[in-house]
């Protein structure tokens, strides 16, 4: 699985097939917007992309203070 393959490479964290997911849409949050994110994970709700937004946008840490993580 997802964990093997990391651990052969010599990941140091624990990795989960979900890890995959919050880094390609971060990144593509950052590359394209919300919408384009909303698009990729199939949300319906804004509010539901908000922390992917917020990571691209480099305030993942006030994300967190504000608890909207």
């Amino acid at each position: 699985g997802v964990a093997g393959a990391v651990a052969r490479l010599g990941a140091r964290r624990l990795t989960h097939p979900h890890t995959f997911r919050h880094s390609k849409a971060t990144h593509v949050a950052e590359d394209h917007g919300r919408y384009a994110v909303m698009q990729l994970l199939g949300h319906t709700s804004s509010a539901s992309t908000d922390k992917y937004v917020a990571m691209a946008a480099g305030s993942y840490s006030e994300a967190m203070r504000r608890g909207t993580l």
